[in-house]
């Protein structure tokens, strides 16, 4: 991996997602969505931040309790694609009343569904940093056996 990119992942990662600083910036102040939903916005907006928290201590927890460390891009793959892929999805359905979980029920699936990931990854790498594409590879071969996919959010 070029090294611009691996310094431009870790600062991306650092502030993923961008909507989050600017919604405390007030960047959603005063559009038609904003002003009839903002107190919607605010809490599916914090609650992403609240599930993008637990997803980053998952990680570093594994990553310190297994001296096995991911690159940024893996770091920024897994956070990117939960939150967009999973976690939006089921903060929607739960709003229109489509699923019945609560936060520490999604909790719990996300750090299952990481720390399946992550041992599987460590299992293909052992003694390297981990790639994005490492990871990608790790979800294709597990993709029936995380608790996610059982929602059948997407795939």
């Amino acid at each position: 991996m070029n090294d611009n990119y691996y310094r431009i992942y870790d600062q991306l990662y650092d502030t993923y997602p961008d909507e989050f600083l600017a919604l405390r910036l007030g960047a959603f102040r005063g559009t038609y969505l904003a002003n009839r939903f903002i107190e919607e916005l605010r809490e599916f907006i914090y609650e992403q931040e609240y599930f993008v928290g637990i997803m980053r201590q998952t990680i570093m927890i594994y990553e310190m309790d297994n001296k096995f460390f991911l690159r940024p891009d893996a770091k920024m793959f897994l956070v990117t694609n939960f939150n967009q892929m999973i976690i939006k999805p089921l903060l929607v359905a739960r709003t229109e009343n489509k699923i019945d979980l609560n936060q520490k029920s999604i909790s719990e699936m996300i750090q299952s569904d990481l720390k399946t990931i992550l041992r599987f990854t460590y299992e293909i790498k052992k003694e390297k940093q981990a790639s994005g594409h490492d990871v990608m590879k790790a979800i294709d071969q597990l993709w029936g056996k995380l608790e996610s996919t059982k929602l059948e959010i997407w795939g």
